[in-house]
């Protein structure tokens, strides 16, 4: 990415070496806005800033950008593309922040082009960020840089004392040629299997296998999710995370099992508390049950647990994604009375066709 020169700034691509001094520089920014992370809060990464710079480097998945005045680093912005195969040429902008006394000349926008540079040279179709509703600077900067807002994710954050809500805005960066999933309502199979023996527990470390089998069985074929079979994580790596999870309270797992042992997972709800200080109140969750075994209610059984946890943790929204020509899934959401807070028409291409997205949230109190 070339380097640009805006009187005595530059702005540039991070490199490791800067790891510590941008840790700093985040944290310093952060205590002259109200709006990025809380004033003080230590960034997770700082410790290993260099590292990861040098990760996102040799694997491609994000970048910083810095602007920088006699070498003093005076503004940043970090985006990330997706993880997944289906959604890598979606690039998310995590944060962006300018020293308070650089900021009205044109850093910021400057920051914006060189994240979208960065994307169509990565053949990138979109860009996407959140920002505060209360935000008027920043909204007007992604205003002016092309952005649009998609949706609107209530009670996002809480600031001096009362709640915020979060815009949605996304760029197009390329324009997807593919043409279009509509609305499928996936029929429920015509023969009804043998009813058999159904238990709703957590997972443990020993079913690991079981919960690879059921995810590479859930995605098989199916038109409605991001992830493939091939990048579903194995036994070994789940049997570790479940190790790590728990003992941990911001994390939710409950599946279901079928049969006696050994018995299969035909079932499966996952949430987590989004991390930072300002979104602790949030949990994202994943929520899915094999085709042949919907309309047994495992569904609303496990929203039921998911809402009794999140309560139990003071938790005050839910938040998920459903792909938009998901009719069944839009329709469980609908019934469980959540809102359809963000669309974004053009996300991802599942089997040759372009789909969209939809935000869902649930505020709970």
């Amino acid at each position: 990415m070339a380097e640009v020169q805006i009187g005595s700034i530059l702005v540039r691509k991070a490199v490791p070496d800067d790891g510590p001094a941008l840790a700093s520089a985040i944290e310093q920014i952060n205590g002259e806005t109200v709006f990025l992370a809380e004033p003080g809060q230590a960034l997770g990464w700082a410790e290993s800033a260099q590292q990861r710079l040098r990760e996102m480097q040799t694997t491609d998945s994000g970048l910083y950008m810095v602007a920088t005045n006699a070498r003093a680093i005076i503004g940043y912005v970090g985006a990330f593309s997706g993880r997944l195969a289906r959604v890598r040429s979606v690039i998310f902008v995590r944060h962006l922040g300018v020293r308070q006394s650089f900021r009205r000349q044109g850093v910021g926008r400057r920051l914006v082009a060189s994240i979208e540079s960065w994307a169509r040279a990565k053949q990138a179709h979109r860009l996407e960020l959140r920002v505060d509703e209360h935000n008027a600077a920043a909204l007007s900067l992604y205003r002016g840089t092309g952005f649009q807002v998609e949706g609107r994710i209530a009670d996002a954050v809480r600031l001096d004392g009362r709640w915020h809500a979060h815009y949605w805005m996304g760029l197009p960066v390329r324009a997807r040629t593919e043409p279009r999933w509509n609305p499928l309502d996936q029929p429920r199979p015509k023969q009804r299997r043998h009813i058999e023996r159904l238990t709703l527990r957590e997972p443990l470390p020993r079913d690991a296998r079981l919960m690879w089998e059921w995810e590479r069985t859930l995605l098989a074929g199916s038109p409605f999710h991001l992830k493939l079979p091939t990048e579903v994580s194995g036994p070994a790596w789940i049997a570790a995370e479940l190790v790590a999870n728990a003992a941990r309270k911001d994390r939710f797992a409950l599946a279901a099992f079928a049969g006696p042992e050994p018995s299969r997972i035909v079932g499966l709800v996952r949430a987590w508390i989004e991390p930072g200080a300002r979104v602790r109140h949030d949990a994202m969750f994943g929520l899915n049950v094999l085709p042949e075994w919907s309309g047994d209610g495992i569904g609303g059984k496990f929203a039921n647990a998911l809402e009794a946890w999140a309560r139990s943790r003071g938790i005050r929204r839910l938040t998920t994604w459903v792909q938009a020509h998901n009719v069944r899934g839009l329709r469980f959401a609908d019934n469980l009375r959540f809102e359809r807070e963000v669309l974004v028409r053009d996300y991802a291409v599942i089997d040759g066709r372009v789909a969209g997205r939809l935000g869902l949230g649930k505020v709970l109190c």
